[in-house]
């Protein structure tokens, strides 16, 4: 027995996706980076797989159920997967939580603590606006919240992100301030999939018992839990790709 994790970003329809490649983060802590659009999907794309998923039968996993496949050899049902996104854009909330709530499907979300606003604001189709906590609230029935850092999900170089390069005490301090605000303290998702075995060793250090990169693959008991694979969902990819990830 095994599951599939997928991971979003953005759902919206509101991008010119060739005029405008790239999107401008807008986040509370006023790190600036361009984010490419190909991240992100329209809704319709995302609720013809989503509607795929719910026909077909499969069984959408809560973080809960993960950890006991691993820590209790609970057997999980038949096509299971975990619907995962990162970054808590305002996205989430207006287009891509009612599809999912309307669907009855859990999510995980991992969460860049330090990127949330203390107020809600209208929407914003210029930049990737990261929502607030009382937004997060709100869809609580959908999203259940894990690991994303605090303040260190930024680029450094190419491959490396400030995780990565914080010294152990630096990291411990980081990922306890998201953990303040976050259900599943021992859950995190490796920012822009980047990692490398001291990060991982030093996860294992802070109690961190889960780690999702986003590497293609199904995981299962022989999979190591601090290098689980999770794929990425993109704009414009084939719906028979799609189907292939989900099925094989």
């Amino acid at each position: 027995m095994s599951f599939t994790a997928l991971v979003y970003h953005e759902i919206r329809d509101d991008l010119n996706l060739v005029q405008q490649p790239m999107t401008p983060l807008k986040a509370a802590n006023a790190y600036a980076i361009n984010l490419p659009t190909a991240l992100f999907l329209n809704s319709e794309d995302f609720k013809h797989q989503m509607d795929y998923l719910v026909e077909q039968q499969f069984h959408f996993l809560s973080m809960q159920e993960v950890k006991d496949y691993y820590e209790k050899n609970i057997d999980l049902p038949h096509n299971s997967v975990l619907i995962t996104f990162d970054d808590a854009f305002q996205s989430l909330y207006t287009t891509a939580y009612p599809i999912l709530k309307e669907l009855g499907i859990k999510a995980t979300l991992f969460l860049v603590s330090g990127w949330l606003f203390d107020d809600a604001s209208d929407y914003n189709a210029s930049a990737s606006q990261v929502l607030s906590m009382v937004e997060l609230q709100a869809m609580s029935d959908v999203f259940e919240l894990a690991n994303h850092t605090h303040d260190l999900h930024n680029l450094i170089k190419v491959g490396v992100n400030g995780a990565m390069e914080a010294s152990f005490e630096a990291l411990q301090a980081d990922l306890s301030r998201c953990n303040q605000v976050v259900k599943h303290k021992d859950t995190f998702a490796y920012p822009f999939g980047f990692y490398h075995e001291t990060l991982i060793d030093n996860l294992a250090k802070l109690g961190f018992k889960y780690a999702f990169t986003t590497k293609v693959g199904r995981n299962d008991r022989s999979t190591d839990c601090l290098k689980l694979n999770r794929a990425l969902i993109f704009n414009k990819m084939p719906f028979e790709n799609f189907q292939q990830i989900v099925n094989t």
